[in-house]
């Protein structure tokens, strides 16, 4: 997960040695299983699919929870 913060480079330095817990963003990705092998015998293929999302107090409410239809 990346987690991003607002500040200029004076601040920036200030913060990382204080470790400052003002974050604006978090950003991270969740992976689905890998898929079968698609030939048997043979090299094949297999595919992953990874879903970034990103979290924070700034999002319109909509986008704060997971959508189940999607």
């Amino acid at each position: 997960s990346v987690t991003l913060a607002q500040s200029s480079s004076k601040e920036h330095v200030k913060r990382r040695r204080h470790k400052s817990k003002a974050h604006l963003y978090q950003v991270f990705t969740s992976f689905q299983p890998w898929s079968v092998c698609d030939r048997c015998g043979v090299p094949g293929e297999q595919v992953r699919v990874g879903l970034c999302y990103v979290r924070s107090r700034f999002l319109h409410v909509r986008y704060r929870q997971p959508n189940q239809t999607a």
